[in-house]
């Protein structure tokens, strides 16, 4: 399967996924249908990084190990490619181009501004739990939040 196919794919489950909770939020609020999705999003998010830690061969995720991680697990699973643009023994910022989730929520007809909201609880939360799964003492942010689905996000590990 090539990088368009997962990347096209998953823009069509973010677009389902945010169709829906645009909907169900309609009959209980959007509020807590964001909630409940952020809910889910950290309990993945916790999987996935306990699933790479189980089958890591490291003593200890240090940031850059963590961020290898994580962004080998986001391409493989999401479609989404990162390239680190700052690197340090404390902290990695990465920028993130092409987003299905972005996309996705896009094409379900959120907002912008929606969009960001979302994605700091929901998609940020997975990243976060992943990341604290693989090494309790990093955390996980979105540092700046794309203007248009052709930007780019920048997000980082730090440790501390």
């Amino acid at each position: 399967m090539s990088y368009e196919d997962i990347l096209k794919g998953a823009t069509n489950a973010f677009t389902l996924h945010y169709a829906y909770i645009n909907n169900v939020g309609q009959e209980i609020g959007i509020d807590k249908a964001e909630e409940i999705s952020a809910e889910v999003c950290r309990m993945m998010g916790a999987m996935r990084g306990k699933t790479i830690k189980e089958n890591a061969d490291l003593e200890e995720f240090t940031p850059e190990a963590a961020a290898a991680a994580a962004r080998g697990s986001i391409e493989e699973d999401f479609g989404i490619i990162t390239k680190p643009v700052e690197e340090g023994p404390d902290r990695i910022v990465f920028e993130c181009k092409n987003c299905p989730v972005y996309n996705g929520a896009y094409r379900a007809g959120m907002d912008p501004g929606s969009i960001e909201a979302q994605c700091r609880s929901a998609p940020i939360g997975y990243m976060e739990a992943l990341v604290k799964e693989l090494n309790p003492n990093l955390s996980y942010h979105l540092k700046r939040f794309r203007t248009s689905p052709d930007g780019t996000c920048e997000e980082e590990i730090v440790l501390g």
